[in-house]
């Protein structure tokens, strides 16, 4: 090799790597494609070292089962391809994570041919190779099919572990084989395996899809008698079984028991509560969930969002209209029932879209567009809303100000969202005597502040060192 060549291939590399490291700082997402033309890239000019690793983010970065169909096909033409300087060639490591890859998607024949690949390149499988094979198959049900892997890797000379065993309880569970679950859960102990919170928490899955909440937990209890620490999805799984079966009292004792233990409640457990409450019509205290999941720094999903419109609806749709904005204003997408849920309501289908229109110019900057959207519809309190909602998150608080004198003068009063929107701007530019003139018209009012509202000004008081104001607004 020419020194000349040498030095192109260094920079190259070096190239390559910085390349890498400064999209990922920039949170530049790498897809399957540009990291296949790296590696095409690498390949072309013999830099060998780099490639398993570029090649085992690629794996990492598939997001479908298209994009991990892609890659296999990727490596499979790469191998055969002799016109590279260096041949290319899946490491154990990458063949162990794009099996991974296939499993997730649940590419089970994909899978096993690229296990018997694996086996025609002399590339050896290990306990996790043989785990994900494993764990494929029983996340679909098919456990015969997993039972033939667990004999090869009994016959190379391995042992199954607490993955292996777990990955049975699931198959089992899906089959509908709570009992057959049991048995393995009882193997595992016998076999000297160690039960942890996940093989516990997919038996008493298993357990409460079969409507055996009794056992279910009986189980838990058990799990702290084996020295195993209930997590937040254990509880979780419970609690959704509890609500589900009409016992919400003893789903709201489990609930306070998780916490008094010191396990933090997640988004998933405060949206299967928050469900719960919307289902029974008690719609007051499952607004009050969404404040503490506010309070906790916790961001609810679309399903949260879904539930409480759906619940809100049935009685308050002025309510359920601002459960949408507030969706919004969190740059969450309402989905198909959002928009359903709503319409159903008796809610006009314009409505909702030119809301969700407006929002979604204001997000990406076009103000003018969201304007001319806006001057165009016969405008109402949401739309009125989500418009200064843009133009606060766009720094125009003059221009917003002016829509909600626009908005009073034509009868329509600003809700909580209006002034809480109206406050955080006014915080950000550091206007605090504004803001708290717009606070106390806010109570004058009859609206009720929020955790938002609350929040808004503590970060604001704590960001310019005003720590006694914001202790007493915390109090």
């Amino acid at each position: 090799m020419s020194l000349l060549c040498f030095h192109s291939n260094l920079i190259l590399r070096q190239l390559s790597l910085s390349r890498i490291g400064s999209l990922k700082y920039q949170k530049f997402k790498h897809n399957v494609s540009s990291y296949a033309s790296l590696v095409n890239l690498l390949c072309s000019h013999g830099i060998a070292y780099e490639v398993p690793k570029i090649t085992i983010l690629m794996i990492k970065s598939c997001n479908s089962a298209q994009d991990a169909l892609f890659v296999v096909d990727f490596c499979r033409t790469m191998s055969k391809d002799d016109s590279f300087e260096i041949g290319y060639k899946l490491t154990p490591k990458c063949y162990n994570t794009l099996l991974s890859s296939l499993a997730r998607f649940g590419l089970v024949d994909e899978m096993k041919k690229l296990y018997t690949e694996m086996l025609e390149d002399l590339v050896s499988p290990d306990i996790y190779t043989f785990n994900t094979l494993v764990n494929g198959y029983c996340k679909l049900g098919y456990v015969v099919e997993a039972k033939q892997y667990v004999s090869r890797l009994i016959q190379a000379g391995l042992n199954p572990d607490y993955f292996t065993y777990t990955s049975f309880i699931t198959g089992h569970c899906r089959r509908k084989e709570v009992d057959a679950a049991f048995q393995v859960f009882k193997e595992m102990s016998q076999n000297g395996c160690h039960r942890n919170e996940v093989s516990y928490t997919q038996l008493i899955y298993g357990l409460c899809e079969a409507n055996r909440i009794d056992e279910a937990l009986s189980l838990l209890v058990k799990m702290k008698d084996d020295n195993c620490c209930p997590n937040v999805r254990t509880y979780t799984v419970l609690i959704d079984a509890l609500c589900g079966s009409g016992q919400k009292s003893e789903a709201l004792n489990l609930f306070k028991q998780m916490s008094e233990s010191g396990i933090k409640p997640d988004v998933c457990m405060y949206t299967v509560l928050i469900q719960s409450f919307c289902s029974g019509d008690t719609l007051d205290e499952a607004s009050g969930l969404l404040d503490h999941m506010f309070e906790n720094g916790l961001m609810p999903n679309v399903i949260t969002y879904n539930a409480l419109i759906k619940g809100f609806c049935k009685k308050n749709m002025h309510k359920a209209m601002g459960l949408l904005s507030k969706m919004l204003e969190q740059n969450l997408v309402p989905d198909l029932i959002t928009y359903n849920t709503l319409i159903a309501g008796q809610c006009s289908s314009d409505v909702v879209m030119y809301t969700s229109l407006i929002n979604g110019y204001c997000k990406a900057g076009k103000l003018d567009d969201a304007r001319m959207l806006f001057d165009s519809c016969l405008p109402d309190l949401y739309t009125f809303n989500a418009l200064i909602h843009g133009l606060c998150s766009n720094g125009e608080l003059k221009e917003a100000l002016s829509l909600k004198e626009k908005m009073e003068k034509i009868g329509l009063q600003p809700t909580q969202s209006t002034y809480t929107t109206l406050i955080a701007r006014m915080l950000k530019d550091g206007n605090f005597d504004k803001a708290d003139k717009c606070f106390n018209e806010m109570l004058s009012s009859g609206q009720k502040p929020d955790a938002k509202t609350y929040g808004s000004f503590i970060s604001a008081y704590c960001s310019a060192g005003r720590l006694q104001e914001a202790e007493e607004m915390m109090g």
